[in-house]
């Protein structure tokens, strides 16, 4: 079948990011197709990533009445576009569209404690990304993970940011996890 693309492989003797497709069109005869990662990925292509490798310091401030941000993402994943910042635990969007946003989090904190964690544009809560989880007693290590499509403009700043149902001062530890985002439209 003509245009099926049956081998994907990088080539020495192009750039890094070009991928080359080799095929054979009916008639057997070989074709090569060069593309970039804007090819395979579209040309409006925009992703990136912050992830905490290993367990961060524990914030002590976390309480009901407000969010605080999470700060202890430590490493910047792949990114292309977007701008990401590990040491300001954010990602800056370089263009509007729609975005898949995605986050898995391990985290301990306060013994029996019930935590709230959602996506922050410009430091505004965006609407529908809460993550509720209640901790057990005795050192417990909780899992979230969540994903929704969401329309920015370019430029806007996202962060995620946590607060405890009643407590003040509630401890929270970020032991593992991701955020990412990647331009759909």
């Amino acid at each position: 079948m003509a245009g099926k693309w049956s081998e994907q492989t990088l080539d020495a003797t192009v750039a890094e990011t070009d991928w080359v497709s080799r095929t054979k069109d009916p008639a057997g005869t070989p074709l090569t197709r060069r593309c970039t990662v804007s090819d395979l990925l579209g040309a409006n292509a925009e992703y990136g990533e912050i992830y905490a490798a290993s367990a961060g310091t524990t914030q002590s401030t976390i309480n009901s009445s407000t969010y605080t941000k999470i700060d202890q993402f430590d490493t910047e994943g792949v990114s292309l576009g977007a701008s990401v910042s590990q040491a300001n635990d954010q990602i800056t969007l370089s263009s509007a569209g729609v975005y898949q946003v995605s986050m898995g989090l391990s985290f301990s904190g306060t013994a029996s404690e019930t935590y709230t964690i959602a996506l922050h544009v410009d430091g505004v809560e965006a609407a529908n990304t809460k993550i509720i989880r209640k901790l057990g007693t005795g050192g417990d290590v909780g899992q979230v993970a969540g994903t929704t499509f969401h329309s920015f403009s370019g430029g806007e700043v996202l962060d995620l940011r946590v607060k405890s149902l009643a407590g003040s001062g509630d401890d929270f530890t970020l032991e593992s996890g991701v955020f990412g985002i990647h331009r759909v439209v």
